[in-house]
């Protein structure tokens, strides 16, 4: 089968250079889920065309204006890279023109089986869907986030704004497939459930299977936690929870960007083992939970955006074989439940007392939780495996 898969993807070393030269560097689970995905999908043997609008911003890359990058292979997929000034509304509206009449061409060009698969998120999916409906060819929504549900920040929405929520919304039961996060998304997208879809909550990389947690060797328990430093992801909770607890042979590690971010030069004076490390790549980041000793994602489950999510952490976290300690969210399935260390109670001493009763355990029962975690994953959620129910899903 060929598939034209739209999303922000981009090759690993062309990354890894946007990473390099960004002033405000581009978040990487996007990345990281789309990479995970598109090599699944040759894994299982289609044929892939990336067609990529690079992360780029103006507060990123503040001094290059015009891109363009030549088209690449990289591991038998197809890399495009649509040309763009870098100015908000000229890169958008040119993101939108290139999508649609790229899309037409290939549709038109591409001989045999084909489908277009597009993350929802990315502004010119919608033109690609478009130009599929033109040329009957089949166009699928990974939907990771529902447009005007995921308000993380509590900011007021225009009418504009909720206009376009609306519109995208719209957009999405136009598709003629989707691949939601969570089975919940589809009361919103997908109320009937007469379109044909898969939940894919995420996916780990099937080559971590050699992969064996690494202690840091400086006889100090660490624990993590990677990803962005917004309010409503519990962040402060975790670190006031960590500061009551009277263990000196600890460590809490935080790496990311966000909304805290400001405060951890306070939180740090208060505490010398909490240890701040910003935004880092996706390798920088495995290789720190590689090294903890426990993982942590103090999520909470009292905002309604968490019906809608399951964050693609918690895969990630279990896949290290370091234990990893959640919240109960509605996103994640129960099968999940045995595998993981859980806490009920959402509060700043609930979720202390949690991670002091996980200290005090002996030390194998909590490492055996880690390896309990990582082979469910492997064997139920790899990316080559995740990559097939949604091949099924095409083929039908």
């Amino acid at each position: 089968m060929n598939i034209l898969y739209v999303s922000c993807l981009c090759s690993d070393h062309k990354m890894h250079e946007l990473f390099d030269t960004a002033k405000e560097k581009p978040h990487p689970a996007p990345q990281k889920y789309h990479s995970l995905m598109v090599k699944g999908l040759v894994a299982n043997k289609q044929n892939v065309t990336c067609l990529v609008s690079l992360p780029v911003t103006k507060r990123s890359h503040p001094k290059h204006k015009w891109w363009r990058w030549k088209d690449e292979m990289e591991g038998n997929v197809h890399y495009v890279y649509m040309p763009f000034y870098n100015h908000p509304v000229p890169k958008l509206l040119g993101f939108k023109i290139f999508a649609f009449f790229y899309t037409l061409i290939w549709s038109l060009r591409t001989s045999g089986k084909k489908v277009m698969i597009c993350d929802v998120l990315n502004p010119h999916a919608f033109a690609s869907m478009r130009a599929c409906k033109l040329t009957g060819v089949k166009s699928v929504g990974i939907v990771t986030d529902i447009p005007g549900y995921m308000n993380f920040d509590k900011k007021k929405v225009s009418l504009i704004e909720k206009l376009e929520q609306q519109h995208a919304i719209r957009n999405l039961r136009r598709m003629s497939a989707l691949i939601p996060l969570t089975d919940a998304m589809c009361d919103i997208i997908n109320p009937q459930r007469k379109k044909t879809y898969t939940v894919i909550e995420g996916m780990v990389d099937s080559r971590m299977k050699n992969f064996e947690p690494i202690p840091f060797g400086d006889n100090k328990r660490h624990i993590t936690y990677t990803g962005s430093l917004n309010e409503a992801f519990g962040i402060r909770m975790l670190i006031e929870g960590f500061m009551l607890l009277k263990q000196k042979d600890i460590v809490l590690d935080i790496y990311g960007a966000g909304q805290v971010e400001k405060d951890m030069n306070n939180y740090m004076k208060r505490d010398e083992r909490i240890r701040f490390h910003g935004m880092v790549s996706v390798e920088e980041a495995v290789k720190a939970q590689l090294s903890s000793y426990l993982l942590v994602n103090p999520r909470p489950t009292t905002e309604d955006f968490t019906k809608y999510s399951f964050p693609s952490k918690n895969m990630e976290y279990m896949v290290t074989g370091v234990p990893l300690l959640t919240a109960v969210l509605p996103g994640m399935p129960v099968e999940y439940h045995p595998n993981v260390f859980l806490f009920e109670d959402e509060t700043v001493t609930g979720l202390s007392h949690k991670l002091n009763e996980i200290l005090n355990m002996p030390e194998e029962i909590v490492k055996a939780r880690g390896r309990q975690g990582k082979m469910f994953v492997m064997e139920n959620k790899n990316n080559i495996r995740q990559a097939e129910r949604v091949v099924k899903m095409l083929e039908q």
